[in-house]
């Protein structure tokens, strides 16, 4: 019998490498308690069986999870080693591959399920409109019998991934409509949460923010590089590689920070506020 991979990363390990030392560490910044420390990028963002589903027999499966590294992550890696030697603007081929990599990023992690799931329970929560055939008893275990079984349906885990690989596929056009422009910078970090989608007219980031009225959406790809997609009409430039203006190169983290769940990263040896 193959082994499964129980342990299931919710970030991929070959884009955490981009921002890890030589030894395949990141320091790690938790927005929650404050703490900060150095960890192997093997520890981060690990969670037991988060995309595993039921096969045909019953039993748990990687499927969803071996897709993800062989046909997203897997295929962004040389992708992504162009953008950083400045092989810009990307092939069709690759600004697709990038923009899958990034849209799939938006929606599997622990931020988009809790959301998910939030949302299932404020359906099954709500009061279906009575029935005038049945009696005030039948209609309240009706009430309280379907909402059990839609949330029950719509926290199962084949939904649950239906919906992730749906949304990542409806978030493209979004990406890929957008002017890319490659930014030049120094220090970034990135987070749990890396595409940043930020909307100039409240001057605010945050996975809240839906692609359709943001901005500007940020991608560190490495500390070194930002891919900044521009969604103004017309945008001010496009198919560029450009340095990071004083300015910007101070805001970044400051943006990763806001739009992180949880979790900030960047390489051991530097700082948050873009210093070594």
């Amino acid at each position: 019998m193959a082994t499964r991979a129980k342990r299931q990363h919710l970030s991929a390990q070959s884009y955490l490498r981009r921002f890890a030392n030589g030894n395949d560490q990141v320091t790690v910044y938790d927005k929650r308690t404050g703490a900060e420390y150095t960890t192997s990028i093997a520890n981060v963002e690990v969670e037991a069986n988060f995309y595993t589903v039921p096969g045909p027999d019953g039993a748990p499966t990687d499927v969803i999870e071996k897709f993800i590294a062989s046909e997203i992550e897997g295929r962004a890696v040389d992708a992504f080693d162009r953008l950083v030697a400045d092989r810009f603007p990307p092939t069709p081929e690759d600004r697709r591959t990038i923009a899958e990599f990034m849209a799939l990023q938006m929606v599997r992690g622990r931020a988009f399920r809790n959301m998910h799931d939030e949302s299932a329970e404020r359906a099954a929560a709500k009061e279906i409109k009575p029935r005038i055939e049945l009696t005030p008893e039948e209609n309240e275990r009706l009430q309280r019998t379907a909402g059990a079984a839609f949330l029950q349906m719509a926290t199962a885990q084949p939904f649950r991934m239906g919906t992730m690989l749906e949304m990542a596929e409806k978030t493209l056009p979004y990406l890929l409509d957008a002017a890319w422009v490659l930014v030049r910078t120094a220090h970034a970090p990135t987070s749990d949460l890396p595409v940043i989608p930020w909307e100039e007219k409240t001057k605010t980031a945050g996975f809240f923010i839906g692609l359709s009225v943001a901005t500007e959406i940020n991608f560190a790809v490495s500390p070194e590089r930002v891919l900044v997609l521009n969604r103004r009409k017309p945008p001010l430039i496009a198919n560029v590689v450009a340095d990071a203006p004083e300015g910007w190169r101070k805001q970044f983290p400051g943006l990763v920070m806001q739009t992180a769940q949880r979790y900030v990263y960047r390489r051991p040896g530097t700082e948050l506020g873009g210093g070594s």
